[in-house]
């Protein structure tokens, strides 16, 4: 049983790293920047949350 979700997870975890290595240069750096703007969005916006209560 659990080899068979890892298996599944693996499986999908493949399917996008074979994705973006498809990607130009260019898109794999946009992707990447806009990942970390998105993670840090949310952490501020989790800070502040906690701030204001």
């Amino acid at each position: 049983m659990v080899d068979e979700i890892k298996d599944f997870f693996l499986d999908y975890y493949n399917q996008l790293v074979m994705w973006y290595e498809g990607l130009d240069q260019v898109s794999q750096y946009g992707l990447a920047f806009i990942t970390l703007v998105a993670a840090f969005a949310v952490i501020v916006f989790f800070m502040l949350i906690r701030i204001t209560k």
